[in-house]
């Protein structure tokens, strides 16, 4: 079965069409996953903007829906969150200077108990945060104790690998 796309006029198979969530299992988008893609590269600030809007305004359907997903995923999302985990512990090795000696390793094993003793009396999540972080996209920071505090997990979040 073939369907023609009302931005640029190709005749293709329905796999070239995205479902509509929306409306029934069947239906299809008016247009191709190629003219989707590039309008979607050449306002990515808006389409972005306007789903921040979206699931600010609907966050409990948003949340639904990544509970839902990564129920039907769970594979899927094993796989990635060993993928994240292996490399940010590569990252966190590189950046580890030869130089450290026993008392610096010592304080860095420290700050890591004091956030989870912090957890455990406060019954708020406390992490490690790299003040400057280990994998920047503008600086990457040392995994040493100059370089590490311990702060809310909720601001750690908030921050990201941001500077």
């Amino acid at each position: 079965m073939t369907k023609v796309c009302t931005q640029c006029g190709k005749d293709e198979g329905l796999v070239s069409f995205e479902p509509q969530r929306r409306q029934c299992k069947d239906c299809r988008r008016a247009y191709c996953l190629e003219k989707r893609k590039e309008y979607y590269q050449a306002n990515k600030d808006k389409v972005l903007l306007d789903f921040k809007i979206w699931r600010e305004a609907n966050r409990d359907k948003h949340l639904q829906r990544v509970k839902k997903s990564r129920d039907a995923n769970k594979d899927k999302y094993a796989v990635y969150n060993r993928a994240y985990w292996s490399k940010r512990n590569a990252a966190k090795l590189q950046r580890t200077p030869l130089w450290l000696d026993e008392n610096a390793q010592w304080m860095i094993k420290e700050t890591y108990e004091l956030a989870v003793l912090r957890s455990k009396i406060t019954g708020i999540k406390w992490e490690v945060d790299h003040i400057i972080p280990l994998q920047g996209k503008m600086v990457s920071g040392l995994h040493v104790p100059t370089n590490l505090r311990v702060i809310l997990a909720s601001e750690n979040r908030a921050k990201s690998n941001i500077f």
